[in-house]
């Protein structure tokens, strides 16, 4: 009934509970094979125009982020891509706290 699906750089995601409800989510597929995430990090220096992260070692190193900030994650969903909405939100957070997205 339910599947666990591994990817090499993605880790693996379980079609189970919490992804599956019997009322609100009967149907709990696995992802495509070769899914193509998108990571996009703001930062105090860059709070309204995304650096796009790739799956790399060099991309984080050669990125802006700094392990000394808190970092906070905003997932916004598989089938809606990130609305300019987001973006004033992202940088609301800014002005409140000193953190990386």
């Amino acid at each position: 009934l339910f599947a666990n699906r591994c990817m090499e750089d993605l880790g693996c995601f379980y079609t189970g509970p919490p992804f599956f409800h019997p009322v609100f989510r009967p149907i709990s597929l696995p992802p495509v094979d070769s899914p193509k995430p998108k990571f996009y990090l703001f930062t105090r220096d860059n709070p309204s125009e995304a650096y796009n992260l790739e799956i790399t070692q060099d991309s984080l190193k050669n990125s802006p982020f700094s392990p000394e900030a808190e970092s906070k994650f905003f997932i916004h969903g598989f089938f809606f891509p990130m609305k300019p909405d987001d973006i004033r939100y992202v940088s609301l957070l800014f002005s409140i706290e000193k953190i990386s997205f």
